[in-house]
């Protein structure tokens, strides 16, 4: 099998949505901590990528919509990376991308990232 870029799954991601009218996404953004590690903590879970596009400037893809996780239950700690899976659950991870800033997250917060915060390489 073949290595594929997150930017080359993205666009048959795109295509295959317009050819089907599927609004699924089967690409997800995961939160990786400042040990390298996915978040795991009560609340937490991967999200659906929905909307995005490409930067013809930057040569990459950026989401269009926030990118809302759910409320922590419990604290997920300080999110560093993020990072893009095939799956909600396991899967193939396809990039990892440092956050412009860290953010702590304690429990009963709700981690946020506005459209343009993410760019897949």
């Amino acid at each position: 099998m073949k290595n594929e870029s997150s930017i080359t799954v993205l666009k048959k991601e795109k295509k295959q949505r317009k050819t089907n009218g599927n609004s699924d996404s089967n690409c997800f953004i995961a939160l990786i901590n400042e040990t390298g590690f996915e978040v795991k903590g009560k609340g937490y879970c991967r999200q659906s990528i929905t909307s995005w596009q490409f930067d013809n400037l930057n040569m990459c893809f950026v989401n269009t919509k926030d990118i809302i996780f759910p409320k922590a239950i419990k604290s997920w700690g300080i999110i560093a990376k993020s990072a893009l899976f095939t799956k909600k659950i396991g899967g193939k991870r396809l990039n990892f991308v440092e956050l412009f800033a860290k953010k702590n997250v304690n429990a009963k917060d709700q981690c946020q990232f506005m459209a343009g915060d993410f760019h897949w390489y």
